[in-house]
């Protein structure tokens, strides 16, 4: 009770709520890669944690990246596939773009992208995040490993990508 900060993992997170600590005790649950988590995990922090009026969620990640897994076809059958975060900003109108831009006081997009190739980024950037991606990695950091001498040789990949 002595710490205000922690670092754990969501189901983790549900062993707070079950050991008593009192609602609003955070005032803060920060979900790092929420849009791989399935819904009901980013449920567990919040469910007894977070005072319902003061408290502040912070889901961060990206939801037109990799999803939750699951296996389940009863699961799957009733929309557990998609995460608490890609839930909010399709169903909900507070998280969607409002005449081309979000709102910030909800959405914070992170735009430039300092680890990719720009032709990495290039069909990602168009088919999902509507041309805004800018490749800002710097020529050395994003070529550092091209010539490594442990990879294996020169690979030719094709990519087909059905539109």
């Amino acid at each position: 009770m002595e710490h205000k900060i922690i670092v754990t993992t969501l189901i983790t997170a549900g062993r707070l709520v079950s050991g008593a600590i009192p609602s609003g005790h955070f005032t803060h649950v920060f979900v790092d890669e929420a849009g791989h988590a399935v819904e009901t995990e980013c449920l567990v922090p919040l469910a007894g944690l977070l005072d319902a009026e003061t408290g502040q969620l912070v889901l961060a990640g990206d939801p037109k990246q990799l999803g939750p897994i699951l296996r389940s076809p009863f699961a799957l059958k009733y929309r557990m596939g998609a995460s608490l975060l890609e839930r909010l900003m399709t169903d909900f109108p507070l998280y969607q773009k409002n005449e081309g831009i979000y709102d910030n006081c909800f959405v914070t997009k992170l735009l430039r992208n300092y680890r990719s190739h720009p032709s990495i980024l290039k069909i990602p950037n168009e088919r999902f995040y509507d041309g805004e991606l800018q490749a800002c990695a710097d020529e050395y950091s994003r070529n550092f490993y091209c010539t490594w001498e442990h990879l294996p040789k020169e690979v030719l990949i094709l990519l087909s990508v059905n539109t």
